[in-house]
């Protein structure tokens, strides 16, 4: 779980260090830049947050961090909703108010709502206040068919204030989609957009990992895609700006087609390319995640001693060692079949060395050898099939030990 050191939007603009207007507009970019691409991955997976307001963006980064190193999550899905379809609608009044779309409290929305809420919360960064206010809980309704007061925004510039309005359209047909907000004219105007170069943004040794992810063992693959669920996202910034600039239409995942354009400026030949996309969509959903993104850039063997046993002591854990620090083969083969390893590929010798050197148990520095060691890109394919078959199982590991 990333961890938001810098606690929530609404505490952090409070105690934000005075800036001149053109930095902290900049800075403002950044956290909407970052909102509305959660917000775009979550619509393009049908769900809806209902309840974006600075207290449900966090930033994982403090404020002695450079701006242009800052990162924002979205949290708080207690009131999300999920759409099968895209013309779906919910009839479900609730949210917080200042933040509500009009059609949120007429009972009848989509995921356009969520586009509104941003907009306030844009309004309120650049104002220094809410664009819509009301006594009571019964005169918001009326209070967001109101006009904002735009002359408060008057500092902002003109960019920012015609994306601000069109994201507080009173009729939703009207408002961009989050996707759409992304490629406003406002996020190049500051800086935000435009002209990344993929090749640019990743060293020598994190391109070279990722056009190779497809020599790995299974094994292997499983540890970096667990690990990558468990990093911080806020210190990946060559990884997060890679991304970005592979992710063309601003989605919050990238298909296979714009991770085949963004590789092939690496120099790698249409061979390569094409299986590195087939190695990184893992689930076989023509899109690829952040997260399966980061997991083919780690390389665990290239890494200092140091961070090396860092990132192999975060997939280690998840096998629950007990107090001696040992943890049983049924621990691994539990911990492969949650994650839909019908099969699990294990170095070569893996099962051999757990039963004849560890009687069945295995230590983190053994785990290590036989994850690291020279012959794993060799694999046996039995556990999680012997698994369930008890004697035979055993048989079959007393044959390889003798």
């Amino acid at each position: 779980m990333e961890q938001c050191r810098g606690g929530d939007l609404a505490e952090y603009v409070k105690h934000l260090e005075p800036m001149d207007a053109r930095s902290y507009e900049f800075w403002v970019a950044k956290v909407m830049q970052h909102t509305l691409s959660a917000i775009a991955y979550c619509h393009s997976k049908a769900v809806i947050h209902k309840d974006l307001k600075p207290e449900n963006v966090m930033l994982s980064t403090t404020k002695d961090t450079p701006v242009q190193d800052m990162h924002v999550v979205v949290v708080d899905f207690g009131l999300a909703e999920v759409f099968p379809s895209p013309t779906d609608r919910s009839d479900i009044v609730s949210g917080t108010p200042p933040y509500m779309a009009p059609e949120v409290w007429q009972g009848n929305f989509s995921k356009s709502c969520d586009v509104w809420s941003v907009g306030c919360m844009l309004f309120f960064l650049l104002s220094g206040r809410l664009p819509f206010v009301a006594a009571t809980l019964k005169e918001f309704p009326k209070a967001v068919q109101m006009e904002p007061d735009w002359a408060a925004m008057g500092g902002a510039t003109p960019e920012a204030q015609q994306m601000c309005r069109q994201m507080l359209q009173k009729l939703e047909h009207q408002r961009p989609t989050a996707q759409a907000c992304l490629k406003d004219r406002w996020f190049v105007d500051v800086g935000l957009a435009g002209g990344t170069d993929p090749a640019r943004t990743l060293d020598r040794e994190q391109i070279q990992s990722l056009l190779a992810v497809g020599q790995r063992s299974e094994f292997e693959k499983f540890v970096t895609r667990f690990v990558a669920t468990q990093m911080d996202a806020s210190s990946q910034k060559s990884v997060n700006e890679a991304f970005r600039a592979f992710d063309t239409d601003g989605d919050g995942h990238l298909s296979r087609e714009e991770l085949r354009q963004g590789l092939l400026q690496f120099g790698a030949s249409p061979e390569r390319v094409d299986e590195v996309v087939n190695e990184l969509d893992v689930g076989k959903t023509g899109q690829v995640s952040y997260t399966e993104f980061l997991a083919g850039i780690i390389n665990l063997r290239g890494k200092q001693p140091e961070e090396q046993d860092r990132l192999l002591a975060i997939a280690w854990e998840q096998f629950r060692p007990d107090a001696s620090g040992t943890v049983k083969v049924s621990a691994i083969q539990d911990a492969l079949a949650t994650r839909g390893m019908t099969v699990a590929d294990m170095p070569e010798g893996f099962l051999a060395a757990l039963y004849k050197e560890h009687s069945g148990l295995i230590t983190f520095d053994a785990f290590k050898s036989l994850l690291l060691s020279d012959g794993s890109g060799q694999i046996v394919r039995a556990l999680a099939e012997e698994k369930h078959r008890g004697a035979k199982f055993m048989r079959w590991i007393m044959q390889k030990v003798t």
